[in-house]
């Protein structure tokens, strides 16, 4: 949809507004949309934000970006009534928005503004091993009549002492042999998902490396969606 690598790249501080209203396929706006938001080309570390026009940007940022790297991150957010997200980074970047789904407004999916549920850098890095507890629903506006299914979230890495991964589930289950996102050290990544929570309305992250570990929620999902038990569907190093 949006690719800046064929213009000239996003100044920093500048608001892009990203059109997505005239995609073939989509309702007509507003509507929620399933897109991947890339930031690649700066300098030196940055912070992108991807938000619905007319509101105020997040606090949380949607993903930090290591200078020489391009970090990716799927998002569902709203649109305003023009069909239109907007983008802002805080150094000179270059921004990929690729649209690859969209719902309507009335459909049982419920983006909000992100909000950082879960920073462990306020304290002791979590060892390997580790498994956090969160608690989803009853907060952030996420209800508990009726009961939601999924979270969205977006669960971040920073500072992995080793090559690794972290598993987001429902806590009652055990750790799934899927990851959410995967690590090398001293680099920061982030991935988002739709992580269905138990039946008391919690999710749990675990970790394979010492790493400090960032959630944040973006949404939720209700009774129309069925979550699935984590699979693994293709894996290469098994050929």
């Amino acid at each position: 949809t949006v690719d800046t690598r064929t213009t000239a790249a996003l100044a920093a501080n500048t608001t892009l507004t990203v059109h997505l209203g005239d995609v073939e396929g989509v309702p007509d706006a507003p509507f929620i949309a399933a897109l991947n938001f890339t930031v690649l080309g700066t300098s030196s570390t940055a912070a992108a934000t991807l938000y619905t026009c007319g509101t105020t940007p997040p606090v949380v940022p949607s993903r930090s970006i290591d200078p020489g790297w391009a970090q990716s991150l799927a998002m569902v957010v709203a649109t305003d009534a023009n069909g239109d997200v907007c983008v802002v980074v805080d150094k000179t970047a270059h921004v990929l928005v690729d649209v690859f789904g969209a719902f309507a407004t009335t459909a049982d999916i419920h983006p909000i503004t992100s909000t950082r549920i879960r920073d462990t850098r306020s304290g002791a890095m979590p060892g390997a091993g580790a498994v956090l507890d969160q608690q989803i629903t009853g907060t952030n506006g996420v209800p508990t009549d009726p009961f939601p299914t999924a979270a969205i979230v977006t669960v971040t890495l920073t500072s992995p002492q080793n090559i690794g991964y972290a598993s987001a589930f429902p806590c009652v289950d055990g750790i799934p042999p899927t990851s959410i996102v995967n690590v090398v050290p001293n680099r920061s990544q982030s991935n988002g998902g739709v992580v269905p929570f138990d039946g008391a309305g919690r999710l749990c992250v675990f970790i394979s490396v010492p790493s400090h570990v960032l959630i944040d929620l973006s949404g939720w999902k209700g009774t129309a969606f069925t979550p699935l038990p984590p699979a693994r569907l293709f894996d290469s190093r098994a050929l």
